[in-house]
């Protein structure tokens, strides 16, 4: 493989245009802005493309570039590949068309995950452009609202000279909160877009208020119409100031396009309201895909911390001093049957020996709690094959099983019925000792 360089966009081109992605991560200004982090490699082949990316020492593909004809011939290439180089194989960020393709050739060869941190946002460019219709009636009095306070604004492209003002208003906004990584690594990709901006296709904008810079947006051309905006930053004292950066960028270029892809929202809940916020006409759904390598056995002491971090993932009436307590004083690996894929603990569950009266008489019962899958692996039917291994074993064939389920429909299939009366005990949180670690 080689190292992806700006010079190599007119060699992989027909690569990309062969296989017609709609995600941003495949639009070559973003691999770009983003290489010094994930070090992109690529290699050619007859008919495709493949790309192998590595972050914190973790390495995966992309979706090969290709015709969806040769999809099965990369996919061996890339399995092969990362067999001989002793990595896991893992394709990310792989959008829907490709998955279900994948699915159809596959099988459940690969497990599909889901996680709706890295779906994209996609909107309309007329809704964004024109600020027209209710559900921009907020957006409109912001937009209104700045050109009253600020009517003698400039509007222009990034030009060599604007640079530097970019780059010192990228400190005061982002790097006066507090230096985090993420913040440093987009910094080095603005400046590289900045840098290479005429070797790129990009656009650009930026405004000035009494002669200082005080937004800036960066955005390309994406397939399917749509525009991908890489960075949009502006001060946000300024009433409007954001609305206005977006709505000046769009209207002055790009205009045959329809739709305009703000990319993901990363889980960061003030992100993801601010998005939605925007009226999203679809998200487009990405994927990681990974082998299918399913075991099932009971916990080992090398299981423990997974399973922790699975339970405090998965039960949010769970603290961190309730979790403490229960993995100090309750737990036993002996009663514990976890799922993995890969040696990662992705489902889990305990089954614990009980004695119960019913009707006045002692009956040694079993009861079923810390039922809990990966958010990302759900949906594939993993928690089921979990519960049916356990459910099967001899030790449990003719035993009395118990649960509680917050949804007790998905345990009617395993031949469990509703019939029981439930006691309500309240505990003083204050009894818990502080110093259980884990």
């Amino acid at each position: 493989m080689q190292k992806l360089l700006l010079k190599d966009y007119d060699k992989i081109k027909p690569y990309l245009d062969d296989a017609d992605y709609e995600g941003y991560n495949s639009n070559f200004v973003t691999m770009m802005m983003w290489d010094h982090e994930y070090e992109i490699f690529y290699e050619i082949k007859e008919n495709y493309l493949i790309m192998l990316h590595t972050y914190m020492n973790e390495k995966f593909f992309a979706m090969p570039f290709c015709k969806p004809e040769y999809y099965q011939e990369a996919l061996e290439y890339m399995l092969e590949y990362a067999n001989k180089h002793n990595f896991i194989f893992r394709i990310d960020l792989a959008v829907e068309k490709f998955k279900i393709l994948i699915e159809e050739l596959y099988g459940n060869k690969f497990l599909y995950l889901h996680d709706e941190d890295f779906d994209d946002y996609i909107y309309s460019k007329v809704s964004l452009e024109t600020l027209s219709g209710k559900k921009m009636q907020k957006r409109r009095n912001h937009f209104n609202a700045f050109l009253k306070e600020h009517p003698d604004y400039i509007y222009k492209e990034i030009e060599d000279e604007d640079i530097d003002n970019v780059l010192q208003c990228l400190k005061k906004w982002d790097f006066s909160r507090r230096i985090e990584e993420s913040v440093v690594s987009e910094y080095i990709g603005i400046v590289y877009l900045l840098v290479h901006r005429h070797e790129l296709n990009i656009k650009t904008g930026c405004i000035y208020i009494d002669n200082k810079l005080e937004a800036f947006i960066i955005g390309s051309p994406l397939k399917h119409s749509t525009i991908q905006i890489h960075v949009e930053k502006a001060n946000k004292d300024i009433r409007g100031l954001y609305v206005a950066i977006g709505k000046l960028f769009l209207e002055q270029n790009y205009e045959n396009y329809e739709f305009v892809n703000r990319e993901e929202d990363m889980g960061l809940e003030s992100l993801r309201k601010a998005k939605r916020a925007l009226h999203p006409v679809k998200l487009l759904k990405k994927y990681t895909i990974i082998l299918n390598n399913q075991t099932i056995n009971q916990a080992s002491d090398k299981d423990l911390y997974n399973i922790i971090d699975l339970w405090r993932s998965s039960f949010e009436d769970e603290d961190e001093k309730s979790t403490n307590f229960y993995f100090m004083n309750r737990y036993q690996k002996e009663n514990t049957y976890v799922l993995k894929n890969n040696d990662f603990v992705v489902s889990m569950l305990q089954i614990i020996p009980y004695t119960l009266i019913f009707d006045e008489k002692e009956e040694d019962v079993y009861f079923i709690l810390g039922v809990a899958t990966n958010k990302t692996y759900r949906k594939q039917g993993l928690m089921k094959k979990l519960m049916n291994y356990v459910l099967s074993l001899s030790k449990y064939q003719n035993a009395k099983i118990i649960l509680q389920a917050y949804n007790p429909e998905l345990y009617y299939q395993f031949g469990f019925s509703q019939n029981y009366y439930h006691k309500v005990t309240e505990v003083d949180n204050n009894l818990y000792e502080n110093n259980f670690l884990i």
